[in-house]
């Protein structure tokens, strides 16, 4: 399969070293600076040269400020999308891609690797049966952490116009309380900036989430000394306890690889485009209200 990589950061060296090791792709990495990419990827810098190439597949991993716009150019030349998290910075686009996507009836996918983690997988099991009480999920950590060797300040983690900020940048919670509890109906809460570390990025968020099984609450942060992603669940006869620190990141990746692979002829795969949209836009529509 012919793949394009739009974004060599550290999510697009990782995507493109596990590619590289299916075999049997030919893939090319999609710049704007000609500086030499850590895995000796070609490279190409214009959509003419996108054109010639002829990608299946775009993997966009570029600033999430980007990722709609790249993706309608992809979609109109008829380019299957594997869009890593979150699906942009703003609804700009968004409702012109999904147009697209149904029209053409592309296969898509937005990557939130934490639903392959064989913990979550257990958890969803274990609480199918159960009723449910409440659950409670905390991700903290500490933002110069994230990138070893740069300035944890000029990344788009940093910024707001770059799509940075935890709800976004840390969204995988409220992606996980989708997807165990079938659908969030309404996000209320607080966000804020409390630390220097962020230029204008908001740096913390408490929400309360209203789900089909029972209220969530979620809180994140990027000041923390303390590394921590958990969940806990109380239910009528149980308390569950979850931890997502552990575990090797690697492997995630490959299964969700493997799933895509396994359902790239399938525009109705998990996690769709069209399937997530409705939570992105949620999420658009309580940051732009609480900050």
């Amino acid at each position: 399969m012919k793949i394009v990589i739009f974004g060599l950061g550290s999510i697009g060296l990782r995507h493109a070293g596990l590619l590289k090791e299916y075999g049997g792709h030919e893939i090319v990495a999609f710049r704007t600076l000609g500086s030499k990419n850590a895995i000796n990827l070609k490279e190409i810098f214009s959509w003419d040269e996108l054109d010639q190439f002829k990608p299946e597949l775009a993997v966009i991993c570029n600033p999430t400020s980007l990722h709609i716009k790249t993706a309608i150019e992809c979609v109109k030349r008829g380019v299957f999308l594997f869009l890593e998290k979150p699906i942009g910075s703003s609804e700009e686009g968004l409702d012109e891609l999904v147009e697209l996507v149904q029209a053409k009836k592309l296969t898509t996918y937005v990557a939130y690797i934490l639903r392959f983690h064989p913990a979550i997988a257990e958890l969803k099991e274990k609480i199918r049966k159960e009723k449910l009480l409440h659950c409670r999920m905390v991700c903290s950590s500490f933002l110069p952490d994230w990138r070893k060797g740069s300035d944890y300040k000029k990344s788009y983690s940093a910024s707001k116009k770059e799509g940075g900020g935890v709800l976004l940048d840390l969204s995988h919670e409220l992606d996980m309380a989708d997807y165990l509890f079938n659908g969030v109906k309404t996000i209320e809460g607080k966000l804020g900036k409390a630390s220097s570390l962020t230029v204008d990025s908001e740096d913390y968020a408490d929400l309360i989430l209203s789900t089909s099984a029972c209220p969530v609450s979620i809180h994140l942060n990027y000041f923390s000394h303390q590394t921590k992603r958990s969940i806990f669940i109380d239910t009528e006869s149980n308390v569950f306890e979850v931890d997502l620190i552990s575990g090797d990141r690697d492997a995630l990746y490959k299964r969700q690889w493997d799933y895509f692979f396994d359902n790239i002829r399938n525009p109705k795969m998990m996690n769709n485009l069209i399937e997530a949209a409705p939570l992105f836009k949620q999420m658009i529509h309580f940051k732009e209200k609480a900050l």
